[in-house]
């Protein structure tokens, strides 16, 4: 904690590799057997004054294919499967926040490339 500048940061990287891939960070939880298991939380900062840090979900970019971000609810023996919610934020004040679904653009239209699908699909 800090009165005066920022409160400083932590970074968590892998070093390069030339010749292999470069290193794999996890972050893991460990397992229980006689109970819920625990919850692993990513939160951005809050401010009290301006707009609260972003939470940023980014894959690596690639020369033939940039890496795929997965998001994947857990499997169950005996109930359902896990859900998964996304759901923005409520205000106060104002309307809550906007949910964006979009694809990008292909840059290179000569060749074929166009923006990528949207797909929604149950079971």
């Amino acid at each position: 904690d800090t009165n005066e500048g920022d409160s400083g940061s932590v970074v968590v990287s892998t070093g390069d590799s030339l010749s292999q891939k470069a290193g794999k960070i996890q972050i893991s939880n460990g397992l229980t057997d006689l109970t819920k298991g625990a919850d692993l939380v990513l939160r951005s900062g809050k401010s009290l004054s301006q707009s609260g840090g972003e939470l940023i979900l980014e894959s690596g970019d690639g020369h033939y294919t940039a890496g795929n971000i997965v998001i994947k609810g857990g499997t169950s023996s005996y109930q359902n499967g896990s859900a998964v919610n996304i759901k923005t934020g409520h205000s106060i004040q104002r309307s809550s926040g906007d949910l964006n679904f979009s694809t990008a653009d292909g840059d290179n239209s000569s060749a074929g490339s166009s923006s990528g699908n949207l797909n929604l699909s149950s079971g």
